[in-house]
């Protein structure tokens, strides 16, 4: 049986070392401990190895979080609880138990932190400003996108925009 698995790119490989050492960055900047900021980096650095795995791009993130699992699997049943597995799991996405009401959600340190990295390093690696990382998004997936739209609310509910761009579009 073959499998189609999208796999990592070279770019995708620049990319990921890019959000782990902007992860560190942001942390660091922060002002936490070091070893919070070296895990940081560890966020960044295994948030998108799902790509290697997945046949589609929503399970990355899924199949990334099982991978940091699969490391230690007698800490399995205590690490789905843990804010860097949650974090993994979840990046690119709304956080666990959001609902309509946002002053109801929970975001993490570590969520907001890799999230944060993730979207000011581009798909080749490189720095660039949160608005040019938008405008990546929605110009390889469309400005109508689940991709776009969700990037756009999630820069707003941790702060990198004031506004929330996927709001102004009809």
């Amino acid at each position: 049986m073959q499998q189609n698995f999208i796999g990592i790119s070279e770019n995708r490989l620049h990319h990921i070392l890019g959000v782990a050492r902007k992860a560190y960055k942001i942390a660091k900047d922060m002002g936490f401990e070091e070893d919070f900021c070296r895990r940081c980096f560890m966020l960044g650095w295994i948030h998108d190895v799902g790509y290697e795995f997945a046949e589609n791009q929503s399970e990355h993130p899924y199949i990334s979080a099982k991978m940091l699992l699969l490391i230690n699997e007698d800490t399995v049943a205590s690490d789905l609880k843990k804010p860097f597995y949650k974090a993994i799991k979840e990046h690119g996405r709304y956080p666990s138990g959001m609902t309509e009401e946002h002053s109801e959600i929970k975001i993490t340190e570590e969520y907001r932190i890799l999230n944060m990295a993730d979207m000011q390093v581009d798909s080749q690696g490189n720095e660039v400003s949160v608005s040019q990382r938008l405008d990546d998004i929605k110009n390889r997936y469309g400005e109508h996108s689940d991709q776009y739209l969700t990037a756009c609310d999630i820069c707003y509910l941790i702060g990198l925009t004031a506004v929330n761009f996927a709001a102004n579009i009809t």
